[in-house]
């Protein structure tokens, strides 16, 4: 079978929420807004064959990624080749492959992430979403010693993000409340902890609230219920500016 071929380049910018919120609630009502956003071209039908789509990116050391992403037998999957190069001069090799369902149900995203903002790429998969921004996928990490694909997070929020150790995985709560899960890193940062140290609360309801702050609220989850804390550091207060609005912090030692 003959495949047509599609290069693009993955763009370097970080999708911002909204963008993220494009890609995955109005992926199919607004169409080629969201393609452009997402730097994600879905899988159509041209010419009487299926379309190969190519997505590359290059890492800050000058390795480098190569995505070739086709349909599988009668459209039932989407088949992601994942390719890497250890430098400039040297030659791509397939270290893994991705095979994602598809169906009405079914979003079957692939795209390349520097989801940390420091020149490294991943790999990440959108499969199913819900009503809102929230998003069910994996990103994968590039093991370039042992030249494989790696899974590394199982996403389920609408984005993810790098605060100094910490993974933090931001999802929307309720109709005015978004959540952040900060998850430890290994010093690696290879390997994420399987349950969060600690979430923050930022909680905002534009009618209700006109003249209040957004409260943002740190906390943990205990046997007692939920206890607030204080901010393990400056770093974490900019999970408040989620709204760009003036916040205020939830008050400590609270069980809820």
């Amino acid at each position: 079978m003959t495949y047509k071929i599609t290069s693009f380049k993955t763009p370097k910018v970080e999708l911002s929420d909204a963008q993220r919120v494009l890609k995955s609630k109005y992926f199919i009502s607004f169409g080629a807004t969201a393609l452009v956003l997402t730097g994600i071209v879905a899988q159509v039908q041209a010419a009487g064959a299926p379309v190969a789509k190519i997505q590359t990116a290059t890492n800050v050391d000058g390795s480098s990624l190569r995505l070739i992403t086709k349909f599988g037998q009668h459209n039932s999957a989407q088949i992601t080749d994942v390719f890497y190069s250890s430098g400039t001069a040297k030659p791509m090799k397939k270290i893994g492959q991705l095979v994602q369902p598809m169906g009405a149900d079914k979003r079957a995203l692939v795209f390349l992430t520097d989801w940390a903002k420091n020149g490294n790429y991943a790999v990440e998969t959108v499969d199913e979403c819900g009503a809102g921004p929230n998003c069910s996928g994996m990103i994968y990490r590039i093991d370039a010693k042992q030249q494989k694909v790696v899974e590394f997070f199982k996403t389920s929020g609408s984005h993810v993000s790098l605060v100094g150790d910490y993974l933090i995985e931001k999802a929307r709560d309720s109709c005015c409340a978004w959540v952040a899960d900060a998850y430890k890193l290994n010093q690696k940062r290879t390997q994420v902890a399987t349950s969060p140290a600690f979430s923050v609360e930022i909680a905002y309801d534009e009618e209700k609230n006109k003249a209040k702050p957004v409260t943002c609220t740190f906390y943990q989850q205990t046997t007692k219920g939920r206890l607030v804390i204080e901010p393990p550091a400056k770093a974490f207060l900019q999970i408040c500016r989620h709204y760009a609005a003036p916040y205020s912090l939830g008050a400590q030692g609270n069980a809820q």
